[in-house]
């Protein structure tokens, strides 16, 4: 399971990166928050 997560991640990371934004993943209390700031396109 941990590897599908990791490769959905690394995917997500892509798609990211190839927006300029940025990811952000907080860990509390056994759950994992992702964070995604992405600049609008106009």
């Amino acid at each position: 399971m941990y590897q599908e997560l990791g490769e959905g991640l690394a995917f997500i990371k892509h798609l990211t990166d190839q927006l300029k934004g940025r990811l952000r993943a907080k860990e509390e209390n056994n759950y994992i928050t992702f964070s995604f700031d992405v600049p609008t396109i106009v």
